[in-house]
């Protein structure tokens, strides 16, 4: 919000008030330049006095009841009076003449165009193809006086004496190529309408860059291709935004919902696919109308397809967790079953030992 604040007030409110604001400037300069009439008979009467000496009285001073005495240390203090008038108005000299120059440099900066706006018609102009001569007849760029570029057809500027471009409505001219280049040096642009034309190609991936500020887009009725840019959310002062009637795939962006001002949305006659997002606004069925697979609860159709990828993603990664686990255990079983295998061996062989020396002695005992 304050950068819209910024861009609002260096092209709308100081290109209608500029003008005034120097008119004030150049008045307050005068006042000062030119000292207050009081202070100028102060001057005169008090620098006459003191020219005249002691042969000039003022009838005011009554010099016959004050004495000699008494009307030269009177004119004395005039005269200081005068003095320090004369030193205020010198220090009032410098700020003066800076406020000269500031009303010069406003002046000055008047007299001349907007370049980066002429830079920016001249960059769409040589970016498409004109069939027509819609924009080779009107766009003609000799004339750099300011105001010029406002009489282009399909250019609307924030003041008609400033080139300063506000909307550009080039919709219906048979325009052919792809998304324009250029349009980020239209710093103050707001409304771009490049509806039923043959423009063709991507939309910019980095559109947010190109059109910062735009609060209404409109590229309905093209060819345009590919998938709706993710940058799409930072235009974050979108109102509108029109894409029906062009070959757009993919889905759509879930980051559109950020879009908070976003009241007027249409992506109907697409080749669009996936879950509709859940938009802040609740839009008509036929902005999404028309398109390839699009599901959702405004066009009352279930995303089974995601659900059933989303299971069959589940079992399948069940199904490989199950086997680990299997091959896991049966492998710790083997492990102690071999190690356990000599141990039970060599107790038998030591049973039976001791069953034999016992038979043994035995028969030792009958022999005797």
């Amino acid at each position: 919000m304050v950068r819209f604040v910024v861009v609002m007030t260096e092209s709308a409110a100081f290109s209608y008030h500029r003008w005034l604001w120097c008119f004030c400037l150049g008045i307050l300069a005068q006042r000062l330049l030119s000292p207050p009439p009081s202070l100028v008979s102060l001057f005169r009467e008090r620098s006459g006095d003191s020219n005249a000496g002691n042969e000039k009285v003022s009838p005011e001073l009554h010099v016959p009841e004050l004495g000699a005495l008494g009307y030269q240390r009177d004119a004395l203090e005039k005269r200081k009076q005068v003095e320090i008038c004369m030193s205020v108005a010198m220090k009032c000299r410098l700020p003066v003449a800076l406020l000269q120059m500031l009303v010069w440099f406003l002046l000055n900066n008047i007299s001349y165009g907007t370049s980066s706006d002429i830079q920016c018609l001249e960059l769409i102009k040589n970016s498409l193809k004109d069939p027509e001569n819609i924009l080779n007849y009107s766009w003609n760029f000799d004339n750099k006086s300011e105001g010029a570029i406002c009489r282009f057809a399909g250019v609307e500027c924030w003041h008609p004496d400033e080139n300063k471009v506000l909307n550009l409505q080039l919709s219906n001219m048979g325009l052919q190529g792809e998304f324009p280049s250029g349009l980020e040096n239209c710093t103050s642009l707001t409304g771009l309408d490049l509806s039923s034309n043959s423009l063709s190609g991507p939309i910019p991936a980095d559109i947010s860059i190109k059109i910062p500020y735009v609060t209404r887009l409109d590229l309905s009725f093209n060819g345009f291709s590919g998938g709706i840019p993710v940058n799409l959310s930072e235009v974050t002062y979108l109102n509108s935004l029109k894409l029906q009637h062009n070959k757009l795939t993919g889905q759509i962006p879930g980051q559109l919902i950020r879009l908070a001002r976003l009241t007027d949305f249409d992506v109907s006659d697409n080749q669009l696919s996936g879950p509709i997002p859940s938009f802040p606004t609740k839009f008509p069925q036929s902005s999404f109308s028309n398109n390839l697979n699009l599901c959702g609860d405004i066009l009352n159709v279930r995303c089974t397809g995601t659900s059933k990828k989303s299971n069959t993603g589940v079992i399948i990664g069940s199904a490989v967790g199950g086997v680990v686990i299997t091959i896991i255990v049966v492998a710790v079983v083997l492990y102690f079953c071999m190690h356990k295998m000599p141990v039970k061996k060599k107790d038998t062989v030591v049973e039976e030992n001791k069953w034999a020396k016992s038979i043994k002695g035995v028969k030792h005992a009958k022999a005797s």
